[in-house]
């Protein structure tokens, strides 16, 4: 992979947490020098490990990037399972990175493990699966139950590049008509494809004053769990028309 002239690799850095509740990282730092910019980039890859008896589902850490004995940067990592936990004996990989300019050059690292949760404090979530339908994959019991308890309202929004326009409904006969195009939708796959000024959305409010919307993107159902956007592809959806 071409790099210019004036982007510098510097040494690696390397360090490991103690265990915290069984459960450890280690981190490798690439380290690149941007001489144009005086910034430092960082590219982290890091393994977290469980040797605890609990299902991990989420773990924070910090990491200090140190020159002698000053902390030049703090960074904290976020890593979710969203649907995967790290059980007993087994670890995950996880990677990030970022630029800053520091007031001199990283020589080490000092990893610590803020916090950790199990899946009782963080429950893994369920994601969508080819052939499940729409109103049964969405993590949400109203949604689970929307033909049986059906809402008494709900707002039809289509976004575009010339704006955005909603529709309120709350005949309980269109709502119906509505629902049963709902639960006819089937999940096709998981996608990357998204589009700016293409975004629609069914806002679903029941009797008890709960409300949920549900984000579709081109066409495509739309998700985010942990600032992960998620994007799926839809059989059946005859909503937009």
């Amino acid at each position: 992979m071409f790099k210019p002239d004036f982007i510098k690799q510097l040494n690696d850095l390397t360090g490991e947490s103690e265990n915290f509740e069984g459960i450890s990282v280690s981190c490798l730092y690439k380290v690149e020098y941007n001489e144009k910019t005086e910034s430092h980039i960082f590219h982290l890859n890091s393994v977290i490990r469980n040797e605890g008896d609990k299902e991990i589902s989420a773990v924070v850490f910090e990491v200090d990037f140190i020159n002698g004995e000053q902390v030049l940067h703090t960074s904290t990592e976020f890593w979710n399972g969203v649907d995967k936990a790290i059980i007993k004996g087994k670890s995950v990989n996880y990677e990030g990175g970022f630029q800053s300019r520091l007031e001199g050059k990283p020589e080490k690292i000092s990893v610590r493990i803020k916090q950790i949760k199990d899946t009782v404090e963080q429950p893994l979530i369920h994601l969508p699966l080819p052939g499940e339908y729409l109103y049964q994959a969405i993590n949400d019991e109203h949604i689970n139950k929307i033909k049986e308890d059906l809402p008494v309202t709900v707002t039809v929004s289509i976004g575009n590049v010339a704006g955005t326009r909603q529709q309120k409904i709350d005949d309980p006969e269109q709502i119906r008509q509505l629902v049963e195009l709902f639960s006819q939708i089937q999940i096709g796959g998981q996608t990357y494809m998204m589009a700016t000024d293409c975004d629609n959305a069914l806002f679903f409010e029941f009797i008890d004053g709960y409300k949920y919307p549900v984000r579709f993107n081109m066409g495509n159902l739309e998700l985010n769990f942990f600032h992960r956007y998620y994007m799926y592809t839809l059989v059946n959806n005859r909503i937009f028309g």
